[in-house]
C-alpha cells in the first residue's frame, strides 16, 4: 500500500486515502457543459467538501434537494443532525466549497455530462459544482461502501477527514474546526 493504509473491507484489504494524504485531480464535465478540473478550486484559503453521489441514492437526492431547495426531508434520516445547517450557511455565503461528484446514472450506469445536466436541473444551486466521474476513476480510489460520501479538503486538496460511508466524519469535522476558529 503505497500511503502505509491498508484497510479491510467487505470486498477485501484495500489501500485507502487518509488525513494528510494528497486528493487526486479528477478532470470532468459539469453542469454547464464545460470541462472542470478539481483543482481549480485549491489555493483560495477555503475548505472544500466533496460529495460522493448517485442519481438513484434516495439520501443523496435528499441531501441535494436540501442544499438546493431547502427541502427538509433529510432531516427524516437517522445520520441527521441539525447543526448541519451551518455548513448550508458556509455554503451559500461563499466560505466553503462544496462540490458533488457523480459517479452513476439512474441506470447504474456511468456518469456523463446528461447525468450532471439533470441533476442540475433537479438541484440548480449555482454555488454547488457538480461533476461527472463519468469512468469511476475516483470512486475506484475513495471506494465508497455508503453514499452519499463527504471527504474534507483543506485548499491545498489535502485530505482533513476522509469517509468512504456517510457524511458525518467530513460534516462534523468541518464544524469542529469552525467552532475552534469562532473561539479565538
Amino acid at each position: 500500500c503505497i500511503n502505509n493504509n491498508c484497510i479491510r473491507q467487505p470486498r477485501g484489504r484495500f489501500c485507502s486515502p487518509k488525513t494528510g494524504d494528497i486528493f487526486p485531480n479528477l478532470n470532468g464535465f459539469d453542469q454547464y457543459n464545460q470541462r472542470i478540473e478539481l483543482y481549480e478550486f485549491s489555493n483560495q484559503n477555503k475548505y472544500i467538501i466533496v460529495e460522493m453521489a448517485t442519481s438513484w441514492c434516495d439520501a443523496c437526492n435528499q441531501l441535494a434537494d436540501w442544499l438546493s431547495n431547502d427541502n427538509n426531508k433529510v432531516k427524516n434520516n437517522r445520520w441527521w443532525k441539525d447543526d448541519y445547517y451551518k455548513i448550508k450557511e458556509m455554503i451559500d455565503l461563499n466560505q466553503i466549497y462544496y462540490i458533488t461528484i457523480l459517479y452513476e446514472g439512474f441506470n447504474r450506469g456511468f456518469a456523463d455530462v446528461h447525468t450532471v445536466n439533470d441533476w442540475f436541473l433537479k438541484y440548480p444551486d449555482r454555488k454547488i459544482p457538480i461533476i461527472a466521474d463519468n469512468n469511476k476513476l475516483l470512486h475506484k480510489w475513495i471506494k465508497p461502501t455508503g453514499i452519499p460520501t463527504a471527504i474534507l479538503l483543506n485548499d491545498k486538496m489535502e485530505i482533513v477527514k476522509f469517509s468512504n460511508r456517510g457524511i458525518n466524519d467530513s460534516f462534523d469535522e468541518l464544524l469542529s474546526i469552525i467552532n475552534k476558529n469562532d473561539k479565538k
